[in-house]
């Protein structure tokens, strides 16, 4: 899936550029920034005896890099193609102890995106003020690590990746491009993205030394109870807000 999905969009970005590579009307972006979790769900939750510690967050939340492409319909209205690549927190390892025993587990994600954006634009003499809004389509990957330590079994390392399917949402910016040149900008934005993913599959890609891997388990919305490596699925928040910073370059004279 992840394959087929990047190969149309690399087939989209070249038909889309190909035809106005030496047009002032297309440009080209590349940036990076940082995302802050948006709709927090619950992560974890720790029982200790009568007390309880539980971590929120979103799995949007880390360090994200962008490119993309863009033709200016008009000074003022642009359409973008952009992709990105989200390396999620890590979030807070905790530990615990089962006999002779320490776990240590830790959540994380890591995510594709593509987002088609219409962006408004009002044209100063240095700067250009925007706004961008637009759909992402998101391809997530959702791993949960236990390491275990000590004097007994098990010891090792489990891996659990949820995967499958596409997430879908909605995202946006408002940021300024400062003019450095008469093709170069540098521009910096706020952004938001609300998006939520339903894995379809859990799979044990690692388990624990002298330890057989789990079977694949498939997740549906609904299924007989009782049923063999089947259960409901799970519903992550992948939503974030924070900010990018990068370059954009016009092409033509």
């Amino acid at each position: 899936m992840k394959k087929t999905l990047l190969s149309v969009l690399a087939v989209v970005l070249f038909v889309f550029t190909g035809t106005s590579l030496f047009s002032q009307s297309a440009y080209i972006k590349l940036g990076g920034g940082y995302g802050l979790s948006l709709a927090s769900q619950e992560v974890y939750n720790i029982i200790s005896g009568t007390s309880e510690s539980h971590k929120y967050g979103s799995f949007g939340e880390g360090i994200n890099f962008q490119g993309g492409f863009g033709y200016n319909i008009n000074p003022n209205i642009a359409l973008e193609l952009a992709g990105s690549y989200t390396m999620g927190k890590k979030f807070d390892e905790y530990t615990y102890t089962a006999g002779t025993v320490n776990y240590a587990e830790k959540y994380y994600a890591n995510t594709i995106s593509i987002m088609p954006s219409v962006v408004v634009k009002a044209p100063l003499k240095d700067m250009t003020p925007y706004t961008r809004f637009g759909m992402v389509i998101g391809i997530p990957t959702k791993k949960e690590e236990i390491t275990a330590t000590g004097t007994g079994a098990p010891v090792g390392t489990k891996v659990l990746k949820e995967s499958g399917g596409v997430a879908l949402g909605i995202q946006g910016a408002v940021g300024v491009n400062f003019k450095a040149s008469k093709q170069l900008g540098i521009f910096a934005e706020v952004f938001g993205v609300g998006m939520n993913y339903a894995p379809s599959q859990r799979e044990n890609t690692e388990t624990f030394t002298g330890q057989t891997v789990d079977p694949l388990v498939t997740y549906s919305e609904s299924y007989t109870t009782g049923a063999a490596n089947t259960e409901g699925t799970p519903r992550y928040s992948f939503s974030s807000f924070g900010l990018n910073v990068g370059i954009t370059y016009t092409f033509g004279k």
